[in-house]
């Protein structure tokens, strides 16, 4: 059974002031996407993320800006990028960040069930500095893995209710527009 989604324009247009994070760039591609994703410039790092920080930034905007990003990171050199998001057809997520990368696999075993796999990458440390770094990041890294896939547990138990017959696809959710499209397709070509 297909979920009914429905791509909604916004009646009242949000400012862009009223969204905190707008992202910084979105690619489209035939079957797979990009997203920039940018965060707080404002953000005041507590003393230990400082810390952290000045090896090796993760999932939290940088304030070492001097430090080379690898190629294809941040397209638009945007000074409060944090990290960039691939999404490659049909269940893989590749997201890239200052100083490592990591993974989804979202395999799907049921209608309302998947199994959804995350790998953090990082490269050897060359000092203990790194390696902290890249310990704090991980932790970063698992407390919002843990907070994003409490809202889709969240949102599966709304769906499987049966109470919504139309899920509504917002103007800021075209990743996932552009998702379905291609799933959809998909699967009348076969």
């Amino acid at each position: 059974m297909w979920l009914s989604c429905t791509s909604v324009r916004c009646a009242t247009p949000i400012p862009a002031a009223a969204i905190p994070f707008p992202p910084l760039d979105f690619k489209l591609f035939p079957i797979h996407h990009r997203w920039s994703l940018g965060g707080n410039p404002e953000y005041q790092f507590k003393p230990v993320e400082s810390v952290a920080n000045r090896f090796g930034s993760f999932i939290i905007i940088s304030d070492a800006k001097d430090r080379p990003q690898p190629a294809g990171v941040n397209p638009t050199r945007a000074p409060n990028c944090v990290l960039d998001i691939n999404g490659i057809f049909p269940n893989y997520i590749l997201d890239v960040a200052e100083s490592g990368y990591f993974t989804y696999h979202v395999w799907p075993l049921a209608v309302d069930r998947s199994v959804w796999e995350v790998r953090a990458y990082f490269p050897k440390p060359s000092n203990a500095g790194e390696r902290f770094a890249q310990e704090f990041n991980r932790i970063i890294f698992r407390d919002t893995i843990m907070e994003d896939g409490s809202t889709l547990e969240q949102t599966q138990t709304v769906l499987a209710s049966g109470a919504k017959t139309h899920f509504m696809f917002q103007d800021e959710e075209l990743l996932l527009r552009h998702d379905n499209k291609v799933l959809r397709d998909f699967v009348d070509r076969a």
